[in-house]
């Protein structure tokens, strides 16, 4: 079993409500706001590098969809999703997460003992979902990476593959530098949303089928997940994000963003940037591995798990509570990410990691956001 690198759990719980409220985990915009923070903590010299790799120039091209600044990474971030669909790439579709084989652990991995929100903040305990069988529930490598086939696996070989002269790309007309980037820039992303690293039996909560409820001024109705599916996974893909800004941001994904860069901040000011940062090595299995780990906690503690620490089935309505409480889980994996793939981007570019308090250009702003 690898090394887990967590916060101490109670600086993680008290960081996760009290902190800037925000979200979205890994759809279009949550891997365009991963490769905003890198970008942004890049040295110059790095940042030249990306550029001549990429065949893009620094000039913060704005996003079609939305208000953001688009970096150079922030505008390859989802090539990867786009191209995994295509006829040249189709094979790369294992490569955007983890299935952690819970369907060959005896008693699988579950929930079956449970708290509340309001007692891990009393008791400063970060137990939520007690699997069944805890020491065998999670990640390893030879059990869920079968031929080096995994999120894991593919961001240990295009880390390598960044810097071998001797690589080559799938595609004649993409450099192996060029596809190697793009490939890590979207995997460091997909390591570190949750339900990326989660379990077999339920496809990281694609099977799980669910509603979410929402809040008018006098009135709370249930809707279906409103994109490509109403399920558990396309809540922490998509929907969770998408529910902060419509509620805390006036639609504003700039604003959003802001928030997770308050983060960033927050995180060199109290020092616990350097839990990010202890182990970001691309190269070798050790670190990428513990990022799925930390994902596999947050899936079992956040995303199965209710507001009243009972597991999430097929046919759940997660309340307004469940959507405002998971938000800062998934900005500190966003934050996470991006710091990460910076200091992986810094060391095999460059002459070693970015320092910790090196911070977006981008100016800051405190978001908070009592939950309501």
């Amino acid at each position: 079993m690898t090394t887990r690198i967590f916060l101490p759990s109670w600086l993680y719980v008290f960081f996760v409500f009290f902190g800037p409220d925000v979200v979205q985990a890994w759809g279009k915009l949550g891997h365009e706001i991963v490769g905003n923070i890198a970008y942004g903590r890049l040295s110059s010299q790095i940042q030249t590098r990306v550029q001549t790799i990429l065949g893009i120039k620094d000039n913060k091209k704005k996003s079609d969809d939305d208000d953001l600044d688009m970096t150079p990474l922030a505008q390859v971030a989802n090539w990867a999703d786009q191209v995994r669909f295509t006829k040249d790439y189709h094979w790369s579709g294992p490569l955007h997460f983890v299935d952690v084989r819970d369907d060959t652990i005896d008693g699988g991995c579950s929930c079956t003992t449970v708290s509340t929100v309001s007692s891990l903040l009393a008791t400063k305990n970060t137990t939520m979902c007690q699997p069944a069988s805890k020491s065998l529930c999670w990640f390893e490598y030879p059990r869920d990476c079968a031929n080096d086939v995994c999120a894991v696996g593919a961001i240990v070989n295009y880390t390598n593959r960044l810097v071998d002269n001797n690589s080559r790309s799938h595609l004649r007309r993409v450099s192996p530098a060029q596809e190697a980037l793009k490939f890590l820039t979207h995997f460091v992303g997909d390591i570190h949303q949750p339900l990326h690293a989660s379990r077999k039996s339920d496809k990281g909560g694609n099977s799980i089928h669910v509603r979410v409820q929402t809040k008018g001024r006098n009135t709370t109705a249930t809707k279906q997940v409103s994109n490509h599916s109403n399920n558990l996974h396309s809540v922490w893909d998509t929907e969770l994000i998408e529910h902060s800004i419509r509620q805390n941001y006036n639609a504003s994904a700039r604003g959003f963003q802001l928030s997770v860069l308050d983060l960033v901040r927050t995180a060199n000011q109290e020092g616990f940037i350097y839990d990010w940062l202890r182990c970001a090595d691309g190269r070798s299995i050790q670190c990428p591995s513990a990022w799925a780990e930390e994902s596999l906690d947050d899936a079992l503690r956040w995303a199965y798990s209710d507001e009243n620490g009972q597991e999430i089935n097929d046919g759940t309505i997660l309340s307004h509570t469940y959507m405002n409480t998971r938000i800062g889980i998934v900005r500190h994996r966003l934050a996470a990410a991006g710091v990460r793939l910076a200091a992986v981007l810094e060391s095999v570019l460059g002459s070693g990691k970015p320092e910790a308090n090196s911070l977006p250009t981008l100016a800051f702003a405190q978001f908070w956001v009592a939950d309501t």
